[in-house]
């Protein structure tokens, strides 16, 4: 990026000659264009990151770097590099893009695997049966305070003769 600086008072105008600005700044993955596809047994992904110096990314799969049949290229325009992992993959595993360079560093997960979402299912619902009875508990009582409210007798004070 270059700027220039420009000024003007009563006498006249100035301008200075353009000069190059180097904004530096921690890498940001582009979720926008960043995805994994998986179909018929193979799997594409694409992690695009935006840096200033120029990030390094690198990828794991299931928790560890990629197997050893899983490629993996990067191709740069400026601004944006874009890192690509393509391979066999015959059911999904969790794939996450890492990107850092000296300011900093991000992440993002494309791809879930199996085993991760096996385990939310056995977190969530336990959690969503808990809720389930302590909503039940409370209905039970309120209804059982309701109807016990409807059988107290409030004694009716009549006027007495005041004769």
């Amino acid at each position: 990026m270059r700027v220039r600086c420009t000024a003007q008072n009563l006498i006249g105008r100035g301008e200075s000659r353009p000069t190059p600005l180097n904004i530096q700044y921690k890498p940001l993955i582009l979720t926008l264009s960043s995805s994994c596809v998986l179909e018929d047994s193979e799997v594409l992904c694409r992690c695009s990151v935006d840096s200033n110096p120029k990030a390094a990314v690198t990828w794991s799969v299931n928790g560890t770097v990629p197997p050893h049949d899983i490629n993996v290229s990067v191709s740069s325009q400026p601004g944006v590099l874009t890192a690509t992992l393509r391979g066999r993959m015959d059911e999904p595993q969790t794939v996450i893009c890492f990107a850092f360079n000296a300011l900093g560093n991000d992440s993002l997960m494309l791809l879930q695997g199996g085993e991760e979402t096996a385990l939310l299912l056995w977190l969530v619902i336990p959690a969503a049966a808990v809720c389930l009875v302590v909503f039940l508990l409370s209905l039970l009582f309120y209804c059982c305070r309701k109807r016990a409210g409807k059988y107290v007798h409030v004694p009716v004070l009549l006027p007495s003769d005041t004769s």
